[in-house]
């Protein structure tokens, strides 16, 4: 049985306790040692994807993912600097640091979480890993029931993301860095990473987005081979293939189109784009001839590590990634990312109003303009601010059951978005997830001091997470599911960027519009929107009513008493064409995932990869 699902890594600490667990792993994965000998980082990643240094001092240094680091590049950061964390920060492409300093093991991912690290307590020692799942099954931790009841609620508010899904594994938060002693016996978190001051204007962030994002895709392209990419006429794919054309991989890209009403528009775009992407070859498909959203997902057998939206999407997406991964691809591009990093929100102009008062209030009037709301709904919250535990402890006591018809206007602001019960959550569960939130408040900080700031980091960890996801559903197929826009660097020349340079209300995504002027054509970047998949949704989830119920009746969830299945059955289906809010996607995700661990369906397959002087299976006994 496979403990690593898809790729992954365990880091161990430098003392003989930690050997049997390495054991353990060691069949399926590669071992790489700590100076003393001892196994250290134990993972099952393709070789591309791991730099590591030389084993010649105290201090050793790996880096898993997409990055410019090569072996000699971390010899040299090995023997200058006494933590990861500088490494982390310079590095462009998305990827975790690990290290064995005298004796110490550090892990860091990224700093907004596409990259995770956990840790748990096994066998007595502490122990980190990229996928909370692998710490879970090595320690034989339960579901935290509490957790998983919190899951089925919408939306997931900050830091509920945070609360352990397993009990005795414990997330180390986005930004943050994590030590562990040599024996093993205590560990540590830090602070690595703050978001930059936004200080530039839309001409300089554009060019900082333009020069991060292409060398982020750089890190994907530079190894040669077939890189598959997204090229859907909008503005988030069309740039990363733009820039995946310029490097060493062969690419191949593909538009997906439909029958719907606009449904061949990103066709017309796409192909404005395609002339000035030299060696790219383009492919076109339906999207009838793919699964339907909701469809077959009794079929998904893939492990993720946490409930996300992106499994509902799981069917479509891999075979999406089983045809790249046809045609020989390696890395898979996508845009995801683009809209939560470049659409405006709300909630800038409510810090824009305490900084630039006359600009935020220009932004305002225009928005109440194009919503067709009153002068009231449209100006008085910007007038609120309240601390954000008072908000979030107020928001627990104000919950209710959601009307699913109710329309949500973009005016609407707050810190984030009411928190409502999906109506067959039970009773004695719905008690004990309003103490978890009543605990919760008492406790908990905003990303950031400022509002806008705040649900600016927010929805970009929850576009972190839905690519973190498919990135887990690329790993069991063996292709690198990657989203260069949710770099770290990517994400830094945004927020450096001033709010009112960043977006605005009566434009179309305009930092990444200026970013590639001069170098995607003036006629497709004239594009000022982008059709949805909401019909196609609507419809996916009529049809697959059935076994969507018969999802949730055989799941953890019903095992445990945690939902309601007559309820379920009652309100979570639309009975009419148009449904804004579909709690019923978080119940499902939450049951497909519990359910693919309990019934130990695995992914994986032993890669070849292997070092110098490190080989499968090399434990010291």
């Amino acid at each position: 049985m496979s403990v690593i699902a898809g790729w992954g890594f365990v880091v161990l600490p430098d003392t003989d306790s930690a050997v049997p667990l390495a054991r353990r792993l060691a069949r399926e994965s590669t071992v790489l040692h700590h100076p003393s000998g001892r196994p250290w980082l134990v993972h099952n990643h393709p070789a591309e994807q791991v730099a590591v240094s030389a084993d010649r001092s105290d201090h050793r240094l790996a880096v898993v993912g997409f990055s410019a680091a090569t072996p000699a590049s971390l010899n040299q950061a090995a023997r200058h600097l006494d933590g990861p964390d500088r490494l982390a920060r310079e590095l462009d492409g998305s990827f975790w640091v690990v290290a064995s300093f005298a004796g110490r093991s550090h892990a860091l991912g990224s700093a907004l979480g596409v990259r995770r690290i956990f840790r748990a307590r096994i066998d007595g020692v502490w122990v980190a890993s990229d996928r909370a799942d692998v710490l879970a099954e090595l320690g034989s931790f339960d579901f935290d029931e509490t957790t998983l009841a919190m899951r089925t609620i919408m939306p997931l508010v900050h830091p509920l993301s945070e609360e352990p899904l397993w009990r005795g594994v414990e997330p180390v938060a986005p930004g943050d860095s994590l030590t562990i002693e040599a024996d093993g016996n205590r560990c540590w978190h830090r602070r690595w990473w703050t978001p930059p001051g936004a200080e530039l204007d839309r001409r300089g962030g554009a060019q900082r987005l333009r020069d991060r994002l292409a060398a982020a895709v750089a890190t994907r392209t530079s190894g040669g081979g077939v890189v598959h990419s997204d090229l859907s006429g909008g503005f988030d794919s069309t740039p990363v293939t733009y820039f995946a054309s310029l490097g060493r991989a062969r690419v191949v890209a593909s538009t997906a189109y439909n029958t719907d009403p606009g449904g061949r528009e990103d066709l017309v775009w796409a192909r404005k784009a395609l002339p000035v992407m030299r060696g790219i070859e383009h492919s076109t498909m339906s999207l009838e001839s793919l699964p339907a959203f909701y469809l077959g997902l009794s079929e998904v057998t893939a492990r993720f590590d946490e409930p996300s939206e992106t499994i509902r999407a799981a069917p479509r997406i891999a075979a999406m990634i089983q045809v790249a991964r046809s045609n020989g691809a390696r890395v898979y591009l996508n845009g995801l990312g683009g809209d939560h990093l470049l659409s405006p929100m709300p909630a800038w102009d409510h810090t824009l109003l305490r900084r630039r008062p006359l600009t935020a209030l220009r932004r305002v009037r225009t928005s109440q303009l194009l919503e067709g709301t009153d002068y009231r709904t449209a100006f008085l919250p910007l007038l609120r601010s309240q601390p954000y535990r008072t908000w979030f402890g107020r928001m627990v006591e104000a919950m209710e059951f959601r009307d699913p018809y109710r329309k949500v206007t973009a005016m609407e602001l707050a810190w984030d978005q009411q928190l409502y019960w999906p109506r067959w959550l039970t009773t004695a569960h719905r008690a004990a997830v309003t103490a978890r939130l009543r605990k919760i408040a008492g406790t908990a900080d905003p990303l950031a001091p400022a509002l806008g700031d705040h649900a600016y980091l927010a929805v970009i960890r929850g576009g972190a997470r839905v690519a973190r996801a498919g990135a887990q559903l690329g790993a069991a197929q063996q292709v690198a599911f990657e989203s260069p826009f949710l770099d770290d660097r990517v994400v830094e020349a945004c927020l450096a960027t001033r709010i009112q340079d960043r977006g605005h209300p009566k434009q179309f995504k305009p930092l990444i519009r200026n970013a590639m002027q001069g170098l995607l054509p003036d006629d497709f970047l004239r594009r000022t929107r982008k059709t949805s998949g909401d019909p196609q949704a609507s419809r996916g989830i009529r049809a697959a009513e059935p076994e969507l119920i018969d999802i949730c009746h055989h799941s953890v969830l019903a095992e445990r008493g945690i939902i309601d299945l007559d309820v379920l059955r009652s309100h979570a289906f639309p009975r009419e064409r148009w449904m804004p809010v579909r709690d019923v996607d978080a119940t499902l995700t939450c049951a497909l995932f519990a359910r693919n661990h309990t019934n130990r369906h695995h992914g994986s397959q032993p890669t070849d990869a292997q070092y110098p002087g490190e080989r499968r299976g090399d434990i010291p006994s």
